[in-house]
């Protein structure tokens, strides 16, 4: 994680497992790995440091004279070497700074690790000259910390450094280890217990929409951590970024370009436990599933398309001449492919593959550098599940409980293909002007199988299922950005342009239900039996951002003055080292005055097409067709006619909508040094939205099309406090008021159904938006440039939440209501600690726990909805997260590795009704290991293994089971390879 030269992996691994159970014994290999003996008197590390800033020194020279025994600091400022018993002069010099001495010193006797620290040389400059010295790379653990602790904000994250080392494949996966973060539903992110509508998520700066049709959130594993340089999550509200968040604001940082040529291939190879025991679920789709693309297979037929695209296939009757005669419906039924049951194959090993290729090229002034990804994965899931429901009873005494309403085993099996890829290039004309392209597309496909088979109360017999799915999630965003130092004073001008577009397509979704009668199952005639089904949505938005960062120079700065590092506000040509195109022009300084003033704007327009069918069976059908039979021999052609199965279209008036929201901007912000001690971040954003969803007939002009629409004008304040007790302590605090509004959908006043969830739902067009109070306070100890203590503390008081609430009805609608309040407070507690302060041989181990307590009320009036809790905690909400993290880095024998281990308490999954209880997901806990080792220059070889433990997750009601399954162990191996 905490790479040298030789550091970990690039590669971030996927999950995988074999058919045996492995122990965590990571630790007790690297203990037993580091005490092994040397060849010379001592190993000596150390770590060379900026004396005012305690930022790392990139570059140093570490000399042991006599002789030409010389070493150089990394991208961490630290350096190890491997010394006789002998006696030394050191020496340490680096641009920029004065030369350190040390006399005598002695590897044999003399402590390691040595603390140098070292002083920046003055120079006489011109009065309003502004010089910035070069910041670490932002993809490295040291100077994301060193960013955390200069900025006046709070802010928390993982550099590229630590993706490498959790061994996750996406984004989700690794942001659960960031304190204050979970994980819920696998891919949605919740921070500090606050559900997807208190967080937003960017992408370089930029909002993104969502593929979920019913979600706002952008599903966190979307993003392979092969495309990531580092995820970024901001706890506490500053004008310049978006007012719809309050729990956190999550900030995907795609790769740069790297400094020289490279060009590199990886290939990975993984299996699970779960899928190497069992034979999975797949059915036959088509010539491109191994790529997960649809080659046509599963589209609409044709002859629908050319005959009935825009008219719902109905029988024509003499009240209506609109319609379809009995032939032609019996065409179009005809004309679907007859597949409908899933079969079973041994699954393959997964498979990953990846190619990369970079370089920057610089002449005189100008520089060209550019980064290029393609990565694709195909891999295997399978589970095996008990799912069960209830329904209120009594007992002889009166008592009430819990009574089974139904009992199934749910089999289900899935091949998730990845496909992604990114380029990303920029310009740089002169040290003032640069221009930047970055471009990004992943898409993920799942082809599922499912089958559940068991008891049913309301029928009083068993029922049996068969179910075929196919969904492709897609995600595009191109930015199109330019950094420029204009004026005198040397201000920054940042201005982004950018177009994403996100998809989710699910083509032919087709279910089969069958009943236990008489020893044999047969079809049975509902909803979802004999049903073929399309959806696609499509979202696409435009948006852009301009940003004007002015510095404040109070003097002309004098001789022996410390010199301002404020790199958003430098001149690139005095940049002593590195380059403002590849180390950016928008790190902040807390210690500096600056203005930041700014402008953005979106536009976003959502289409969703929707289409259902089902075949129903005639009145006495039994008689002409075996409804006992498979579904592939009850459909055949010469069974779909009107006396026997008939296509009827259910495609429903209020299936199909658009939606559309547009959000225009402005803030102003000044960061400014109260004392030599307090600085303060000070501003406020104003933010106007208008959003509308309109729900039409596809087929009828004559319905008038239901619109709902939310305008809205807020006025949302910050102020952000850093009081620095020395130079390694400080004190933080922050208060702002901040908004969440409500999705698209979640304000249309209709019924619908979730197509992803199954449930029917119910707009509420009274929806108002929800404003937050949030209060922060904190404190924080660096004591090395790569140790961190610190605990923080926050409460939110929310106005007006929305919350899920169900309708009373025969069956099960719910719908969105505005709460009368919810409070929310915790507190986070973080300890990143180097081990050699505890024992010397240990000092190439890192240990990281960090741990979050939250505790949230909402309460909702009684008159809403028949939710059996009115007072409750907020729903995804874990009262406590954990996690931990050893990591073991060592440069001299190019070999690292990383134990983890998380947990998360018991929180609401879904919302009880007609007095049942709440639904809860128990405690879980997951531990994986990974271990990397650089067997030469080109050739890096990596081990994975997930999920050691492999718990159950299981969703309780009240003290019963609702749904349990076993997760399954994973191992994985990969090779990279350098051309």
């Amino acid at each position: 994680m905490y790479s040298h030269s030789a550091g970990l992996t690039r590669r971030a691994y996927r999950m995988v497992g074999w058919r045996f159970v492995i122990q965590p014994l990571p630790t007790f290999i690297l203990i037993a790995a580091t005490l092994m003996p040397s060849a010379y008197a001592a190993t000596v590390n150390g770590i060379v440091t900026d004396a005012d800033t305690d930022d790392p020194v990139v570059a140093a020279t570490v000399q042991f004279l006599p002789g030409k025994t010389n070493t150089t600091t990394d991208a961490n400022g630290r350096f190890t070497i491997d010394l006789p018993d002998s006696t030394f002069e050191i020496r340490v010099s680096a641009e920029g700074f004065r030369q350190w001495t040390r006399e005598t010193f002695n590897p044999a006797t003399d402590r390691s690790p040595l603390q140098i620290e070292l002083t920046p040389r003055v120079f006489k400059i011109d009065p309003i000259q502004v010089v910035s010295l070069r910041l670490p790379k932002k993809n490295t653990e040291t100077s994301r910390l060193a960013e955390r602790q200069k900025s006046v904000s709070l802010s928390d994250g993982l550099s590229g450094e630590m993706l490498n080392a959790l061994s996750a494949s996406d984004a989700g996966a690794a942001l659960k280890h960031v304190s204050g973060t979970s994980l819920v539903g696998g891919k949605y992110v919740y921070v500090r217990g606050l559900g997807e509508r208190y967080s937003t998520t960017q992408l370089n700066g930029l909002q993104l929409p969502s593929p979920e049709p019913t979600r706002r959130v952008i599903p966190m594993d979307i993003f392979p951590s092969s495309l990531l340089e580092s995820v970024e999550v901001a706890k506490t509200f500053t004008p310049d970024q978006p007012g719809d968040f309050s729990g956190g604001s999550v900030q995907v940082i795609t790769k740069d370009f790297p400094d020289d040529f490279q060009m590199a291939v990886s290939a990975s190879i993984s299996s699970n436990s779960d899928v190497a025991n069992a034979d999975v679920l797949t059915y036959d789709g088509g010539s491109l599933d191994a790529l997960g693309v649809d080659d046509g297979g599963r589209k609409i037929p044709d002859l629908i398309r050319q005959n009935a695209a825009n008219a719902a296939i109905r029988k024509s009757g003499i009240f209506s001449a609109s319609g379809f005669t009995p032939q032609q419906i019996q065409a179009f039924g005809r004309s679907f492919d007859n597949n409908w049951s899933t079969s079973t194959r041994n699954a393959p090993m997964n498979q990953g593959y990846k190619f990369s290729i970079g370089n920057s090229v610089k002449r005189g002034e100008r520089l060209f550098g550019y980064f290029g990804l393609l990565t694709y994965d195909n891999g295997y899931s399978h589970k095996v599940e008990r799912f069960r429901t209830y329904r209120i009873g009594a007992n002889v005494a009166g008592e009430t409980l819990l009574s089974p309403a139904s009992d199934y085993n749910v089999v289900e099996s899935a091949n998730n293909i990845g496909l992604a890829g990114a380029f990303n290039a920029s310009y740089r004309f002169n040290p003032r002007h640069q221009f930047s392209l970055k471009t990004m597309v992943t898409r993920t496909s799942d082809i599922e199988g499912r089958t559940w088979e068991g008891y049913n109360s309301d029928r009083g017999t068993d029922l049996r299922s068969d179910r075929i799915l196919f969904v492709e999630r897609m995600l595009l965003s191109s930015q199109l950005s330019g950094k420029h130092t204009v004026g005198v004073g040397e201000s920054v001008l940042n201005w982004t342009a950018s177009y994403s577009r996100a998809e989710r397509d699910e083509p032919d979704t087709r279910e089969t239900i069958y009943e236990l009668r008489n020893g044999r199952y047969r079809f049975r005639d509902i909803t979802q039996s004999g049903s073929r089904f399309w959806f696609d949505l499509a979202d696409n938005e435009f948006s852009g951002r301009v940003d004007w960062i002015v510095p404040v120079v109070e003097h002309a700065v004098p001789e022996e003055t410390v010199l301002d590092e404020l790199t958003e506000t430098a001149d690139p040509k005095v940049l002593p080292e590195g380059d403002p195109l590849k180390n950016g022009l928008g790190a902040h300084n807390a210690n500096s005055k600056s203005w930041k003033i700014g402008v953005m704007g979106r536009d976003r327009r959502r289409g969703f097409d929707a289409r259902r069918f089902r075949f129903t069976p005639s009145d006495g059908i039994e008689e002409r067709v075996d409804i006992t039979a498979p579904p592939e021999e009850m459909f055949a052609a010469e069974n779909i006619a009107p006396d026997r199965f008939e296509l009827l279209e259910s495609t429903r008036p209020t299936d199909n909508y658009e939606a559309s929201q547009s959000l225009a901007a402005g803030y102003v912000q000044h960061q400014t040094a109260i004392t030599n001690k307090l600085t303060a971040l000070l501003g406020a954003r104003v933010e106007s939205s208008w959003q509308q969803v309109t729900t039409y007939d596809p087929f009828s002009t004559s319905i008038v099309p239901i619109q709902a629409e939310l305008n809205s004008v807020d006025l949302l304040p910050g102020a952000n406090f850093r009081y620095s007790m020395t130079p390694r302590m400080s004190l933080r605090s922050s208060v702002s008021r901040t908004l969440t509004r409500p999705d698209l959908r979640e304000m249309a006043p209709f019924e619908f159904t979730n197509f992803v969830g199954g449930r029917k739902e119910v707009g509420n067009p009274n929806l108002d938006r929800t404003r937050i109070l949030n209060l922060d306070a904190g404190w924080e100890l660096y004591p090395r440039p790569d140790e961190l203590l610190s605990i923080n503390i926050f409460y939110k008081k929310i106005t007006k939440p929305i919350e899920v609430i169900i309708q009373p009805s025969a069956e099960v609608i719910t719908s969105y209501a505005n709460a009368d309040g919810a409070r929310h407070f915790g507190a986070e507690v973080e300890l990143r600690q180097r081990l050699d302060r505890l024992y010397r041989p240990l000092k190439f181990f890192l240990f990281n726990v960090n741990a979050t307590f939250l505790n949230s009320r909402v309460e909702l009036p009684e008159d809403i909805g028949v939710q059996t809790s009115l007072d409750r905690p907020l729903q995804g909400q874990s009262p406590y997260l954990v996690n931990l993290t050893l990591v073991y880095d060592n440069p001299n024998r190019n070999f690292s590795a990383a134990t983890t281990y998380h947990t998360f308490g018991r929180r609401i999954a879904e919302v009880g009704e007609f007095g049942l209880p709440d639904v809860y997901e128990e405690r879980r806990s997951e531990l994986n290991a990974s271990l990397d080792k650089q067997l030469t220059d080109r050739v890096r070889v990596s081990f994975g293994a997930k999920n050691l433990t492999a718990p159950i997750f299981l969703l309780t009601q009240g003290d019963s089971p609702l749904v349990e399954y076993k997760t399954g162990r994973s191992l994985s191996f990969s090779v990279r390879y350098n051309l």
